[in-house]
């Protein structure tokens, strides 16, 4: 998957990073928002045409992951969340 930097304004689209696991998805973010001096306070998500739109509080810039429906993503954060707490 990508994750993908959506510009409204310009309508611009940016790959960001190559992606496979919800840790790869939020960190990249994090660094996004850090290098621009950002604070999110959350991610909200949804899904578009087959892709995830995930809104991190600039009200008009998103991160799209492409290809990956809203099933996918709670999928992959219970993966995740199940891996952290049987270590």
């Amino acid at each position: 998957m990508e994750l993908i930097f959506y510009n409204s304004y310009t309508g611009e689209e940016t790959v960001m990073s190559k992606v496979e696991t919800v840790s790869d998805i939020t960190s990249v973010i994090n660094n996004y928002c850090e290098e621009n001096n950002f604070k999110s306070y959350y991610l909200r998500t949804w899904e578009h045409e087959g892709n995830l739109v995930i809104d991190y509080g600039s009200h008009v810039n998103f991160f799209v992951v492409k290809p990956c429906t809203f099933d996918k993503w709670i999928n992959m954060n219970n993966n995740e969340f199940t891996e952290e707490n049987n270590d």
